[in-house]
């Protein structure tokens, strides 16, 4: 019986098991790609590439790194979907910028926002615990993106769906027929 590499989230949620001497695919931020081999040590370490990791040690380094990773070879059940934030390029030249949805929901402009990050999406994550990740002070990315704010928009890619959220200040209404160019991730 082939051993499985379990492959989580960084809150422990599953998102698929990958059999021992699969391959995973790292997406970056900027687009590139890289794959790696994986050979499976116990139920919770993993040699991925070079490196051997416990499998929430992995997953915390992608968030904080805001890569995603899937399967080179994906079976149906494997949750592989993620979510990606977008915020205003220039929230100065936005006459919407620090506008509730209901006040800014005809104005909004994909070409005002840029893609900022991504990570993969758990099943029983929603936008309620994006916005509390992307606040806390220890937060991913910390460094090179601002805390989620009136404004921003999570979209989230589930099962082929994107549907696109406005962090408003009280809940996330929906965006409808808004979409962003979305790359082939």
């Amino acid at each position: 019986m082939t051993k499985k590499i379990r492959f989580i989230d960084a809150r422990y949620f599953d998102l698929f098991y990958l059999p021992d001497g699969s391959r995973i695919i790292e997406k970056s931020m900027d687009g590139s790609k890289e794959k790696k081999r994986c050979y499976y040590i116990d139920p919770y370490h993993a040699k991925i590439g070079e490196r051997i990791f416990h499998i929430h040690e992995y997953a915390k380094q992608m968030e904080e790194s805001a890569v995603l990773y899937v399967p080179e070879r994906p079976q149906a059940d494997d949750q592989l979907d993620y979510y990606t934030i977008y915020q205003m390029q220039n929230r100065l030249r936005v006459d919407y910028a620090f506008c509730t949805y209901e006040e800014a929901k005809d104005r909004i402009n994909p070409e005002n926002y840029r893609p900022v990050y991504q990570a993969v999406l758990a099943q029983n994550v929603n936008q309620e615990d994006i916005y509390s990740i992307h606040n806390r002070e220890n937060r991913p990315f910390k460094d090179k993106i601002r805390p989620l704010s009136l404004g921003d928009i999570i979209l989230f890619h589930r099962k082929g769906h994107h549907i696109a959220y406005y962090v408003d200040m009280a809940g996330y209404p929906e965006i409808p027929g808004f979409s962003f160019k979305i790359e082939n991730k």
